[in-house]
């Protein structure tokens, strides 16, 4: 039963909508520089999503010596404007790095580029409490359509990983078992604050929990998707 589903699973994500386009070739002078450029985005908005949470945490903490109860709440902090930035960076690169594509990959990013500016844009009620506007509750949605849809891009990376041509079967394992990963530490992240919020059990920093391990996995994952732009400067295999 459980193969049948995984075959079924596997067929639709091996059909042209949901796959990503084929690679310019090294050969091609144009096509390589524009895969570095490629590839170099990727980095970069991985290295903003793992830069984050970390930023706000530190640079909060050294002006107030405490911690806030969920990453959202760091917009009534000294950093607001990093919060702010930090999310619409990310949200304008997943909204236009592969916008005139039409596949699962590009559903997925639309959707993640546009909640989590919706996220930085309606922000969540005041640390001290007392608001519940319509604003926080379409923050709160926001902020789980954002993180749902990261997930689903990591499972992405890890299938198109597992069917590279210019790996062998070792990096086709290590890589898409990496990205499995991330995907999984994304939807643990979102049941660790289900539960607690549900149980009461650890409950004051659980959204802070949650959302930097959500975070720093959508991160490391994009971040290594660009990684390999190291291997093809030096002339590597990619």
């Amino acid at each position: 039963m459980a193969a049948a589903r995984q075959t079924r699973v596997g067929t639709l994500l091996d059909r042209d909508w949901a796959q990503t386009p084929t690679r310019a070739a090294l050969s091609d002078g144009g096509g390589r520089r524009y895969l570095w450029s490629y590839l170099l985005q990727r980095f970069v908005v991985g290295a903003v999503g793992l830069a984050l949470p970390v930023v706000l945490m530190v640079g909060a903490y050294a002006q107030t010596q405490e911690f806030q109860r969920s990453l959202s709440a760091y917009y009534y902090t000294g950093l607001r404007d990093v919060f702010v930035g930090g999310l619409v960076t990310i949200g304008v690169f997943l909204l236009t790095y592969m916008v005139f594509e039409k596949n699962l990959d590009n559903a997925a990013s639309l959707v993640a580029g546009a909640a989590v500016i919706v996220v930085a844009w309606a922000p969540t009620g005041p640390p001290a409490g007392g608001d519940d506007s319509i604003r926080v509750v379409v923050h709160f949605v926001a902020a789980f359509v954002f993180i749902a849809a990261l997930a689903v891009l990591s499972v992405r990376f890890g299938w198109a990983e597992g069917r590279r041509s210019d790996r062998d079967p070792a990096q086709h394992r290590w890589w898409s078992l990496f990205h499995y990963a991330c995907a999984a530490v994304i939807a643990a992240a979102v049941v660790f604050i289900g539960i607690t919020k549900w149980s009461g059990v650890g409950e004051e920093y659980s959204l802070l929990i949650g959302e930097t391990l959500a975070v720093l996995a959508f991160g490391a994952s994009w971040a290594a998707k660009g990684s390999e732009l190291a291997g093809q400067l030096l002339g590597r295999r990619g």
